[in-house]
């Protein structure tokens, strides 16, 4: 009998709008978790275009999560639908922000330099800087259809640590600073009531250093605290001030009407407040230019300067100078922490130089080493990878100042012609960035080939790691070693005997994709035509920051496995047991032949015994009796005292130890003696992994 089709109840309007609140709510925070370093489809007003202007990438907005001020925009009425269009109609910066397209922007107009004086009675000057409004809201507008809406929800006011910043002197890098604080997990829960997740989240957001927590989403799992705060939005802008200053520093020296005030006040807001990055999230949404919207941030706090920020300068100016900085600070983080993972490993070396293990060749049984060796293996590719990093960190050199082409054009109509000048100001902020030399030619960019001598080393550390844990990963399947697995630990939510290599497991996975970003700096490089092109900007926007987190926890993870391997020598001893009769068959010849055999039949005898013991374990499943064959075999009477020992694993594995301590001599050792290696192995604790 055929049915009808079946009929539903209608669902309850209120759930229906608690699940789309709740739907939409875990959308807000994951799309404020998620939108800083990600590469985001830029805004397209479908009622109009607006061309982007410059060099920077407009596929890379900066938008962050903070609450609207009370003068934003109210929350529409109940019977509007409660998500937003699917059309990119829809802010980042909160859930109730209702977008006013901007006007079109004025940059790469013959008169935009103008736009570096903030206007008396702009919204950026006369609003409180704890309310900061929208460029295109302010308090007298007249009457309008949201004007009758409700009032929009009190929100807790943005939290500034240090209302005025300490002054602080030029600096050389990216300043150290303590640990950020961890982001709560976004959950998805209806309402924003204190005690809720999304209470906790925004209020851990209005924290002055919320936005070094707020690093590429995937990572922010594993990556340590240093490299996330590296390629962190907070410090990112940090580092672009401190090139205005030190630009705007030269530039004095050297005679450009830049005044002591303008360089004090840029010294004394080197860091960004969340109310400035508020403020720099409109104004790039306005200007479709991060850089231009960071220097109009940064002249709004110090306004002595605002007509003399990035003088000369293009957007490579900070943009590929701050790059070069974060390079070259995090590449003597990976040397210290790959000095230390070499040390562990080379400990582990020593312990067990001389505890014989069955060598695979194929995967297949082969002659016997030292589980000592094998290490060795593995520290020898560390030590060819610690030495190409050191290499790449050497040979870094700056960008500099070099204006829109390379030609320095710019700074030489600034100095009259006077090209002594223009070549000590390249000199002079090279020096107060902190590097020794800077390239002698540039296009726009520092050339993309400085990348790949980067990312190089980095790609064939991955392989070497890969390789160290697939190797621990198949011993662990065979029950000769395993990783640390901790005595709470679950391998599986269904089979409770598990013991899963995982962490091996994620060191293989984070370098297959860390091998595979060295190929993005090839492409980059390969296509940029001429002077530059903007398709290398989003594309290293994600590779550069991503191959030094994941170069990062892949040492970091296997610091831990190193610290931690279990070695069990019974399995070991067992595994040697059944194969070595088979491999010591070679020296029964040669001892037969010594006591008068004759070679020919001492190998006939063997192979006719060998097929014997090999039918026994291979049909029958039995133990390898090849030995007791041998024992009972009339022929090999002569030498049967020697037997023991003939089997005695120690005597197959040849030099193995010996080998492990003159490569630990004569090659760790010396690798390990620079200073800056030494102090980060003395200083350094045990790894702990939090998942």
């Amino acid at each position: 009998m055929s049915r009808g089709p079946i009929e539903r109840l209608p669902e309850h309007d209120a759930s229906n709008l608690n699940r789309n609140m709740q739907h939409k709510e875990a959308l807000s925070l994951r799309l404020a978790l998620g939108s800083i370093l990600g590469p985001k489809r830029p805004f397209t007003p479908s009622t109009s275009s607006h061309s982007s202007s410059g060099t920077a990438s407009p596929a890379h907005p900066v938008t962050f999560g903070l609450p609207v001020s009370p003068g934003m925009p109210p929350p529409p009425p109940a019977s509007t639908p409660i998500h937003p269009p699917l059309d990119g109609r829809f802010d980042y910066l909160h859930p109730r922000h209702v977008f006013v397209p901007p006007p079109p922007s004025r940059l790469g107009h013959p008169d935009s330099a103008k736009e570096l004086h903030w206007p008396m009675g702009s919204p950026w000057t006369s609003a409180p800087s704890s309310t900061p409004m929208s460029p295109h809201v302010t308090t007298s507008q007249s009457a309008s259809p949201m004007d009758e809406c409700p009032p929009p929800l009190a929100l807790p006011p943005p939290i500034v640590d240090h209302p005025t910043p300490p002054k602080r002197p030029s600096v050389h890098a990216p300043k150290p600073v303590s640990a950020p604080p961890v982001v709560p997990a976004a959950h998805s829960a209806a309402g924003s009531g204190s005690g809720t997740p999304k209470a906790k989240f925004l209020e851990t957001l209005d924290s002055n250093r919320a936005w070094d927590a707020l690093i590429h989403g995937s990572f922010s799992r594993y990556a340590s605290k240093e490299m996330a705060h590296l390629f962190s939005p907070a410090n990112r802008f940090y580092t672009w001030r401190s090139l205005w200053l030190n630009l705007a520093i030269a530039e004095r020296e050297l005679g450009l009407p830049v005044t002591e005030e303008a360089i004090e006040q840029m010294k004394a807001n080197l860091d960004l407040t969340p109310e400035q990055f508020e403020i720099a999230a409109q104004e790039e949404k306005k200007r479709r230019h991060d850089v231009m919207a960071h220097v109009h941030t940064f002249g709004t706090v110090a306004p002595a300067a605002a007509g003399i920020i990035h003088l000369g300068a293009t957007s490579c100016y900070v943009t590929d100078n701050a790059d070069l900085i974060f390079l070259r600070t995090g590449l003597p983080y990976l040397i210290r922490s790959l000095g230390v993972l070499i040390s562990r490993l080379s400990v582990f070396a020593e312990e067990y130089r001389a505890l014989p293990t069955l060598g695979f060749t194929h995967f297949q049984p082969a002659q016997l080493t030292t589980v000592g060796k094998r290490a060795t293996l593995w520290i020898q590719e560390l030590l060819w990878d610690l030495r190409n990093i050191i290499r790449a960190r050497d040979d870094l050199g700056f960008r500099g100042v070099k204006g829109t082409t390379g030609t320095q054009a710019s700074f030489l109509a600034l100095f009259d012609g006077d090209h002594d000048k223009v070549e000590t100001l390249d000199k002079r902020v090279t020096e107060l960035s902190g590097f020794t030399y800077a390239y002698p030619v540039t296009s726009q960019t520092y050339s993309r080939k400085v990348d790949i001598d980067v990312l190089a080393p980095l790609a064939s550390l991955g392989a070497t790691a890969h390789k160290i844990a697939t190797d621990i990963r198949l011993l662990a399947n065979l029950k000769e070693m395993e990783e640390p697995f901790e005595s709470t630990q679950i391998g599986s939510s269904a089979m409770a005997y598990k013991r899963n290599p995982m962490r091996c497991e994620r060191v293989c996975s984070l370098s297959r994709h860390l091998m595979v970003l060295h190929q993005n700096a090839l492409m980059t490089s390969s296509v940029q035509w001429f002077e530059r092109t903007l398709d290398d900007s989003a594309n290293r926007r994600i590779t550069l920051p991503e191959a030094f987190l994941t170069a990062d926890i892949v040492l970091s993870t296997l610091q831990n496995v190193s610290e931690g391997l279990v070695v069990y020598p019974k399995v070991i001893a067992r595994r040697i047991a059944q194969e070595l009769p088979f491999m010591a068959t070679e020296n029964v010849i040669m001892a037969i032949v010594k006591a008068g055999g004759d070679r020919q039949e001492a190998h006939e005898q063997i192979r006719v015994l060998s097929h014997q013991a090999a039918h026994q374990v291979k049909q029958l499943g039995l133990e390898n009796d090849l030995i007791e064959r041998i024992r009972a075999e009339p022929y090999f009477d002569p030498i049967k005292g020697q037997l023991d020992e003939l089997l005695d694993p120690a005597s197959f594995v040849g030099r193995a130890p010996e080998q492990v301590d003159a490569f630990v001599r004569d090659w760790v050792t010396p690798a390990l003696a620079p200073a800056e290696i030494q102090g980060a192995i003395q200083q350094s604790q045990k790894v702990e992994l939090s998942v």
